[in-house]
C-alpha cells in the first residue's frame, strides 16, 4: 500500500509527505484524479449551457416561432441545455463539497465523526443540504454549496416559464383592408344633362326605391346597419377615421306645442276640427267627428290618439329662398327634415254636451330632426368578425345656394322645374374637419330621397273612438296603425335613431371611398420573460463562486485533492478502528455522534488518518478544567494518544 508520511510535527502542510509511486498510473487518469481539471471543464460546461440559453432567448425573441429542422422545439433545446447546466452544476458543486469535508476534519479542532457522513448526504442532494444547513447554523462555507443543492430543485421549473408563445398578428404587405368611408351627400350623376329624360327617370326611381328600402328597413329592424369592412385576412385594423352620415336628434316639445281646436256642434252629427301647432313646423290638422244616435242617448266621438308627421324639409326652404335656414327642430340645427311624433289625450266629460276644445290636450309631442352629422370610427375584425364602434354625433350648419349661378352645363336639370334649382350645402361646426363640408344640387342628390323619405308611411295615425252609451263613456281603438303602434312601443327617438343609421348604410354602401386600414396574419411569436432567468443565473453564480472559493481554500491548505473518492476513507480512515461489534447503521450513527477525530499524520507510519482524542481529557476527573481542544499539528504531548 502507498503511504504518506510526515517528518515535521505540526508543519500545517504536511510538505514532507512521501509521494506515491506513480510510475504505472495511466496519464490520463493522472490528468483527472488529482487535479480540478474535470471539475473545471464541468463548471464551463454548466456556463456555456447557460450563456447558450440566454442567447437562444435573445435570438428568438419577439420573433415567429421557428421551424427547426427535425420537428424540434425550442422548448426541447432550452430543456436539454437547462438540463446539461443543472447536472454539470451539481457535479461541480457536489465535489466541492465532498472536498470541503476533507478539509472540514483537517482543521485545527476535531470534529464529530458522524460529520463524514453529513458531508456525503450533503453532496448527494437536497435532503441532505438541509441537514447539514442546520447543523453548520448557516456558518460554513459549505452551506453556500449545500444552499446551491437545495435551490437547484427549482432550476427547471423557472426555466419552464421562462418562454411562452403568444399568438399576435403580423402585418401583410400584400392584404387589403378597407373601411367604407363617407365624405357628403350623394350625388346621382343619372339626371345630368349627359343623360336623357327615360334614363334619368330610370336611375331616379331606382334610387327612390333603395331610399324607400332603407326607411322600411328603419322602421322595422333593429340591427343590421353597419357597413362590414373588407378584410382579405380575416384579421384587420384601422386608425381611427372619421366619416360622414346621417344622424338623428330629437326632444320633447309638449311644452311648446299649441292645441287649437275649433268648438264642436253638438245638435247633430258633425266635425270638430283641430291643428297641432308647433314653432316654425308645419301644422298638423286633424278632426273630431261627432256622432249623434237617439239625441244624446248615444254619441260617438272619434279622434286621432297617436300622430307622426312631417314637420320639416329643407327642400321647400331651398326652393324659396337662398339663406341659411335658421331653425331648430329636435335640438338639431337647420336639419334636412324633422317629424313629429303627438298623443292625444281626450278628458271624457259627464256628459255628450259638455264636450268642448278644453277635452282634448296634446298628453305628449316628441320632435326628432334628420341631418348631416361626423362620426369617430373605431373599426377592427378578428377572425372574420367584424367590430365596428362610432362615437358621439358631430353636427354642422346647412345653407342654401341658387343654381343659376353655376355655369357648368353638365351640372344643369333636363327636366327638374325652374324652382326646385338649387344647391344645399353643409359645413361642420368642427373646423378642424372642414374637409367633410360639401355643396350638392339638391334634387339629384340623397337629400332629397332623405327629406322626401316618408313613401307612404307618413302622415299616418290611429283613430280611437269614445262611446257614450247608457250614461256612461267608454273608449275603444276603431282603427289601429301598424307603423303608429310600433311608434308608440318603441318611440320616436329609437325609431328615427334605426331610420338613421339604415340611410348611413344605404350611402356608405353606394359611395366608392373608402379608408385603408392593415390586413394582419395570426403568428406565433417567442415571449421570454427574463424575470424568470434571475434564479438560473443567481444558481450559477454562485455555485461558480462557491467552486472558486474551495479550490481557493484547499490550495491554501495544501489538501491532497480526495473529493468524492470512496477510496480514500479506506487509506485514511480510523487509526484504529474498534468498529467489530458495529454492524447495523443506527449503531454506527450512534457511536459516531460520540466519536471526535481529527485528520492529521499517524505517529507510526506518518499516514494521514483519522485520530481520536484521549479518554481522559473528553471525561476529565472532579473539574471541568480548562479548554484543552488541541490545535492543527499539536503533538501527543498536548493531549493526542493513539486510538
Amino acid at each position: 500500500m502507498t503511504s504518506l508520511t510526515d517528518t515535521t510535527q505540526g508543519d500545517t502542510r504536511d510538505s514532507s509527505l512521501k509521494k506515491p509511486t506513480l510510475g504505472t498510473t495511466k496519464n490520463w487518469k493522472r490528468f483527472w484524479l488529482d487535479t480540478w481539471r474535470f471539475e473545471i471543464l464541468a463548471w464551463a460546461f454548466s456556463v456555456v449551457c447557460f450563456v447558450a440559453i440566454c442567447t437562444l432567448l435573445k435570438v428568438y425573441e419577439n420573433k415567429v416561432r421557428p421551424q427547426l429542422a427535425y420537428s424540434l422545439s425550442l422548448n426541447a433545446i432550452i430543456s436539454v441545455l437547462a438540463t446539461g447546466c443543472k447536472s454539470a452544476l451539481f457535479l461541480v458543486v457536489g465535489e466541492a463539497v465532498c472536498q470541503l469535508k476533507w478539509l472540514h476534519f483537517r482543521g485545527p479542532r476535531q470534529q464529530r465523526l458522524s460529520g463524514m457522513q453529513e458531508f456525503d448526504n450533503a453532496s448527494r442532494g437536497p435532503l441532505g443540504s438541509i441537514s447539514i444547513i442546520v447543523s453548520h447554523q448557516a456558518k460554513s462555507l459549505v452551506c453556500l454549496g449545500a444552499a446551491v443543492i437545495v435551490i437547484l430543485l427549482a432550476f427547471e421549473p423557472f426555466m419552464q416559464q421562462v418562454i411562452s408563445y403568444p399568438v399576435l398578428a403580423v402585418n401583410i404587405t400584400d392584404g387589403k383592408a378597407a373601411a367604407k368611408q363617407l365624405h357628403g351627400a350623394l350625388v346621382s350623376p343619372a339626371v345630368l344633362k349627359t343623360f336623357t329624360l327615360e334614363q334619368a327617370a330610370q336611375s331616379m326611381w331606382s334610387l327612390s326605391d333603395d331610399f324607400a328600402a332603407a326607411w322600411g328597413q328603419g322602421l322595422w329592424s333593429n340591427d343590421g346597419f353597419e357597413v362590414a369592412p373588407v378584410c382579405s385576412s380575416g384579421n384587420c385594423t384601422w386608425e381611427e377615421f372619421t366619416s360622414a352620415g346621417i344622424c338623428s336628434q330629437c326632444s320633447d316639445m309638449t311644452s311648446s306645442a299649441v292645441l287649437d281646436c275649433n268648438p264642436p256642434s253638438l245638435n247633430s252629427s258633425s266635425n270638430m276640427t283641430c291643428q297641432i301647432k308647433i314653432p316654425d313646423g308645419a301644422a298638423y290638422t286633424f278632426s273630431v267627428t261627432t256622432t249623434f244616435l237617439d239625441d244624446f242617448a248615444q254619441v260617438d266621438f272619434n279622434l286621432p290618439y297617436s300622430i307622426l308627421w312631417r314637420v320639416y324639409d329643407n327642400e321647400n326652404v331651398g326652393r324659396n329662398t337662398s339663406l341659411a335656414p335658421n331653425v331648430t327642430f329636435g335640438g338639431m340645427r337647420s336639419p334636412i327634415a324633422a317629424y313629429g311624433h303627438a298623443k292625444v289625450n281626450f278628458s271624457t266629460p259627464l256628459h255628450p254636451s259638455l264636450v268642448n276644445s278644453n277635452v282634448i290636450s296634446i298628453k305628449k309631442l316628441t320632435m326628432c330632426g334628420l341631418g348631416d352629422c361626423l362620426r369617430n370610427y373605431n373599426v377592427s375584425t378578428s377572425n372574420g368578425q367584424a367590430s365596428i364602434q362610432t362615437g358621439d354625433p358631430e353636427f354642422g350648419m346647412r345653407y342654401n345656394e341658387r343654381r343659376h349661378n353655376f355655369t357648368d352645363p353638365s351640372s344643369v336639370f333636363t327636366y327638374v322645374p325652374t324652382d326646385y334649382d338649387f344647391t344645399s350645402c353643409w359645413i361642420p361646426d368642427n373646423k378642424s374637419k372642414a374637409g367633410f363640408a360639401y355643396c350638392v344640387p339638391w334634387f339629384n342628390s340623397s337629400l332629397h330621397f332623405i327629406s322626401q323619405g316618408d313613401y307612404g308611411f307618413l302622415p299616418a295615425s290611429d283613430k280611437q273612438t269614445y262611446s257614450y252609451r247608457n250614461g256612461s263613456f267608454r273608449s275603444e281603438y276603431s282603427f289601429e296603425d301598424p307603423f303608429i303602434s310600433r311608434i308608440d312601443h318603441l318611440g320616436l327617438e329609437k325609431i328615427m335613431s334605426n331610420v338613421a343609421a339604415s340611410l348611413t348604410k344605404l350611402q356608405l354602401e353606394k359611395t366608392n371611398r373608402t379608408f385603408s386600414g392593415t390586413a394582419h396574419s395570426s403568428e406565433v411569436f417567442v415571449k421570454v420573460k427574463w424575470e424568470w432567468m434571475i434564479l438560473p443565473g443567481c444558481l450559477v453564480l454562485a455555485g461558480s463562486l462557491f467552486f472558486i472559493a474551495t479550490m481557493v481554500v484547499n490550495r491554501t491548505a495544501r489538501m491532497p485533492l480526495w473529493k468524492s473518492s470512496a477510496l480514500a476513507p479506506l487509506y485514511h480512515g480510523l487509526e484504529k478502528q474498534e468498529g467489530d461489534r458495529l454492524v447495523t447503521a443506527i449503531s454506527m450513527e450512534v457511536e459516531a455522534e460520540n466519536y471526535k477525530v481529527q485528520l492529521m499524520s499517524s505517529d507510526g507510519d506518518g499516514r494521514l488518518v483519522l485520530r481520536r482524542k484521549s479518554l481522559e481529557f473528553d471525561n476529565p476527573p472532579n473539574l471541568p478544567g480548562p479548554d484543552l481542544t488541541p490545535r492543527f499539528g499539536s503533538s501527543s504531548a498536548h493531549g493526542y494518544t493513539r486510538i
